[in-house]
């Protein structure tokens, strides 16, 4: 049987746990939806602290922000335990640079 081509290993999906050489794509999408949930909260928690609460309507928004605000947390919560316990059934994969010590450890 011939190689596949480039176009047909591109139809492949990549594999979902870890391998010795890289991270699966399930850590991976743990990993930027951790990503994108903090940078989420971050300014979103800025915003309803700043939202002015002068009037019922702008009091209204501003609960409203924190309630979000507060469910994305709760989210971040549930998605990080979902990550920590994937990570635990999962190999680690080396290093990129195992010589480079302090690049290995951080």
């Amino acid at each position: 049987m011939p190689p596949a081509s480039p176009a047909a290993k591109a139809l492949v999906p990549p594999p979902a746990g870890n391998s010795a050489v890289t991270y699966g794509s399930v850590a991976k999408a743990f990993h930027w939806l951790t990503a994108l949930l903090i940078l989420t909260l971050f300014p979103l928690g800025l915003i309803a602290n700043d939202w002015p609460h002068d009037s019922s309507a702008e009091l209204a928004t501003k609960a409203t922000l924190f309630s979000i605000h507060k469910t994305l947390g709760v989210t971040v919560f549930f998605v990080a335990l979902l990550r920590i316990l994937w990570a635990l059934t999962q190999p680690k994969p080396g290093a990129l640079h195992p010589d480079r010590r302090l690049e290995t450890l951080l």
